[in-house]
């Protein structure tokens, strides 16, 4: 679960929302979102903790399966 969710914060990142944006839409979804608001953390701050970016390898073998479906 937590992958997928990491997955779909990554897209929107990917598809060129910004943090401010993932971060008022997540906000309306799961009250935990607005509490750290409320205890003084930033969008930037929540979304690196809910979704950290890819690494290296991760974005290499995410790049790989796109190609891959491409050629089927």
């Amino acid at each position: 679960m937590a992958d997928q969710f990491r997955d779909q914060v990554n897209a929107a990142r990917r598809a060129g929302y910004n943090d401010d944006e993932i971060v008022s839409y997540l906000k309306d979804k799961d009250p935990r979102v607005t509490q750290a608001l409320e205890a003084g953390y930033k969008p930037a701050e929540i979304t690196e903790y809910l979704a950290p970016k890819l690494t290296i390898g991760e974005e290499a073998a995410r790049k790989t399966g796109v190609a891959a479906r491409g050629l089927s």
